[in-house]
This record gives C-alpha cells, sequence and structure tokens, in this order.
C-alpha cells in the first residue's frame, strides 16, 4: 500500500472527518513500513544490517560509514548488499 492508496482508501470512509482514526490508521501503515525496512535490511545482510538501515532512512554515503561508523566491510562489497536491499524491499512490495 504507498501513500497515495493509503490517502485514497482513507478518503472513501469516514475517517475524512475523524482526524484521531486517520492519525491511528497512518501510523499502523507507517509502523508496517519500517518494520519491513527493518527486516529486509537484515535478510539482505545480518551483520551490516544497521549500516544498510543508515544508508537509506539517513542518506549516508559509504566513506561516513566508514569514517564515522567504523564499517567493517569494503565499497564493493557494501554497495552489493545496499543494492540487494533494494532488491528485496522490492520483491517484498510485489
Amino acid at each position: 500500500l504507498s501513500p497515495i492508496d493509503l490517502e485514497r482508501a482513507l478518503s472513501r470512509t469516514n475517517f475524512r472527518d475523524d482526524k484521531i482514526a486517520r492519525i491511528a490508521v497512518a501510523k499502523a501503515y507507517y509502523k508496517d513500513n519500517i518494520k519491513l525496512v527493518e527486516y529486509v535490511s537484515v535478510r539482505a545482510d545480518k551483520e551490516l544490517s544497521s549500516y544498510i538501515l543508515k544508508a537509506v532512512t539517513e542518506e549516508v554515503s559509504y566513506n561516513t560509514l566508514k569514517l564515522r561508523y567504523e564499517i567493517p566491510c569494503g565499497r564493493d562489497m557494501f554497495y552489493d548488499r545496499y543494492r540487494r536491499f533494494f532488491w528485496l524491499l522490492n520483491k517484498s512490495r510485489d
């Protein structure tokens, strides 16, 4: 379910006038998506999952990960897992 689909679903219900219900539905939606991103990062590489999450969610580059967070792998390996993350995420949405 994309944000656009979420908005369409909410607009076809009585949630339009109930702000609390809209917020509750949106929170559940985003909570599920956060869990999915975390799960997929572990599937991409268990040991590098926290670095993958930081790169994906905070747009942190490999250089920053290496200098500031001491990532335990080389650039090629990291970007291989980074691309795998997006491939797995795409597959999970099908």
